[in-house]
């Protein structure tokens, strides 16, 4: 499936990182969004994983990351416990979709990057996203998330 930029109908590349969590869906989208059936689980802690929680309404909200600045605002749709939908409000950064579905033992957690660039700066930019920048997402949000859910090792006597 191709994903089409709504202001130019042109297609954008799309970038994803696939992991298997070893746990329930409901409990990997909880922790991977903060977010449950009656909206932001604990506030304190989303705006600390995700920056200033500005606006809440019917499966969405709005969340500043960083200052006025250097910031990005992001408008978050979700469809509780299947998706969330991260798009960077008035600003370049590339759009994110995560998809929760179940699997045998667990829950398959599809990140897709849907990025805004068209032309011939596509092609480095798929390059880099795969030499450097997923092995950075993955470490930085995809780890601490299967980390959360490891067996913890078995007692030593």
């Amino acid at each position: 499936m191709v994903a089409f930029d709504c202001r130019t109908g042109r297609p954008m590349p799309r970038l994803r990182i696939r992991s298997f969590v070893p746990a329930p869906r409901e409990q990997v989208y909880r922790v991977v969004t903060g977010y449950g059936p009656r909206g932001v689980v604990d506030r304190s802690a989303f705006e600390e994983q995700y920056g200033t929680l500005l606006e809440e309404g019917v499966d969405t909200v709005l969340v500043r990351d960083g200052d006025e600045d250097d910031g990005v605002t992001w408008r978050c749709t979700y469809r509780h416990p299947l998706m969330r939908h991260m798009e960077a409000v008035g600003a370049t950064w590339a759009d994110r979709t995560d998809d929760f579905q179940d699997a045998a033992g667990g829950t398959d957690w599809t990140i897709t990057y849907h990025t805004k660039s068209t032309g011939p700066i596509v092609v480095p930019q798929w390059l880099f996203f795969h030499l450097v920048t997923q092995r950075n997402i993955r470490k930085a949000a995809v780890n601490p998330i299967l980390d959360h859910f490891a067996e913890p090792p078995p007692p030593t006597e």
